[in-house]
């Protein structure tokens, strides 16, 4: 087994000798009841803790992180009080698995959540996944039996009862439009819900900003950094996938002067759905100071679930890839042990945050295979990141498998699993090396 923490620097020579370790990843693996290892002695009143997730964010895209424009200020500005995780690496590849680890601190092989053929829908026939088995620990569960109130707000519908996110959450609101039908703010429905919260009571809020992903949404004349974009749908029309802009773009069927044009309205339109995700921040940062949920105990934590592919390797959007563009986010974290203004560029991972959380609030940390709390970074990190390949989106395949896209009987057998480790990074295809390449 491949651990997360503690060790030395190799190059991609080393880490191709690790494919039967890797391989040990695949297979679901069951999930005995943890125990705990540490224990921080807990405050008197325990720490309000708030975790907002930029749904779809890439990395290169935020301002603490390298972005040249001003997509994100009041994400910077928050920076400028905490520290920032600038090379985050997602365990999986979309929505579902990355925040099924961020709340149990596991891998999705060992939370089970992804793309697996078990006849739960998610938005579309093809969609169909993998519960989160009731036999993982969970966050809000966790906290909750410690005191805490615990809130989802969630503009995006794939964090929704079937697949077990609402588990240990007191209250709980989701927004459940079809996302053809164009994203959502969560601020709107956090205001209805903070007046219904104790606040004499210690908070754990899940915040997920859904405006980032396709469809992205139409740039209007006069913002002056990025130019006028039209509202940009690369799945419509979604009852025949072949003459949408995707299956187009992927396939290879439009012309240098098309291909041009799509892809500058994709990456106008999206660097604008980000500066609006970060305008929904700014609205959740108020509420939460105005409520006084943000007090100097507080620990705030701010990520993205998963990037976005605009074009590059031939792909759009995201999910049952692990090219870096789909894997690569930050974490900017502000609250007692983090010290404002610092940037750290070592490897930490989005189920990071279960040990970090725990350990803010003074709870025992349970023996975690592949999860470093944020207060200690390991300098030596491998992240590991995996996925069960969306044939649907995966360029790995030649073109869309369009004829057999609602066919999920083979699924299992299509993992794909990625190993970084400093600045080398190797992608596996069941268990056989595929590339590897220095970012």
């Amino acid at each position: 087994m491949i651990r997360a923490s503690r060790h030395s620097a190799s190059r991609i020579p080393r880490l191709l000798a690790s494919t039967l370790a890797l391989a040990s990843l695949l297979p679901l693996a069951a999930c005995d009841r943890i125990e705990a290892r540490r224990s921080d002695a807990p405050p008197t009143r325990p720490p309000n803790l708030i975790l907002i997730v930029l749904d779809t964010v890439r990395r290169d895209r935020v301002e603490p992180c390298g972005s040249s424009e001003p997509t994100t200020p009041n994400l910077k500005r928050l920076a400028a009080q905490a520290t920032t995780f600038c090379r985050t690496v997602t365990p999986g590849s979309w929505t579902a698995p990355v925040h099924a680890s961020m709340l149990t601190g596991l891998l999705p092989s060992e939370h089970g959540l992804d793309y697996y053929p078990m006849d739960i829908t998610v938005v579309e026939p093809w969609q169909d996944v993998a519960k989160l088995s009731p036999e993982v620990p969970v966050l809000p569960e966790i906290l909750a039996a410690r005191g805490y109130q615990t809130a989802l707000v969630s503009a995006n519908p794939v964090l929704n009862e079937a697949l077990g996110f609402t588990r240990g959450f007191r209250y709980v609101s989701i927004n459940e439009a079809h996302w053809s039908e164009g994203n959502a703010a969560v601020a709107p429905s956090l205001a209805q819900m903070l007046p219904k919260l104790d606040p004499a009571k210690p908070l754990f809020l899940l915040a997920n900003v859904w405006i980032a992903h396709n469809p992205y949404e139409e740039v209007p004349p006069g913002v002056g950094w990025v130019a006028p974009a039209p509202l940009i749908d690369i799945f419509a029309p979604v009852d025949v996938i072949e003459r949408t802009p995707f299956a187009k773009f992927v396939r290879r069927q439009l012309s240098p002067s098309q291909e041009a044009e799509l892809l500058g309205n994709v990456r106008r339109s999206y660097d604008w759905s980000v500066a609006l995700a970060d305008r929904d921040l700014g609205h959740v940062l108020d509420l939460l100071t105005a409520g006084g949920w943000l007090g100097q105990d507080t620990t705030i934590v701010v990520t993205s679930d998963h990037g976005e592919l605009l074009g590059e390797h031939r792909m759009l959007e995201h999910g049952g890839v692990l090219y870096r563009e789909n894997n690569d986010v930050f974490t900017v974290v502000r609250g007692p042990g983090f010290e404002p203004g610092r940037r750290v560029d070592s490897l930490v991972q989005s189920q990071d945050l279960f040990p970090t959380f725990l350990r803010s609030a003074g709870i025992p940390v349970p023996p975690l295979e592949h999860a470093v709390a944020l207060q200690d970074p390991d300098p030596d990190r491998r992240a590991v990141t995996m996925t069960l390949r969306n044939t649907w989106l995966s360029a790995f395949s030649g073109e869309l498998d369009v004829d057999d896209h609602r066919d999920r009987s083979q699924e299992k057998d299509r993992f794909l699993v990625s190993l970084q480790e400093g600045d080398d990074r190797v992608l596996w295809a069941n268990g056989e090396p595929l590339r590897g390449e220095h970012v």
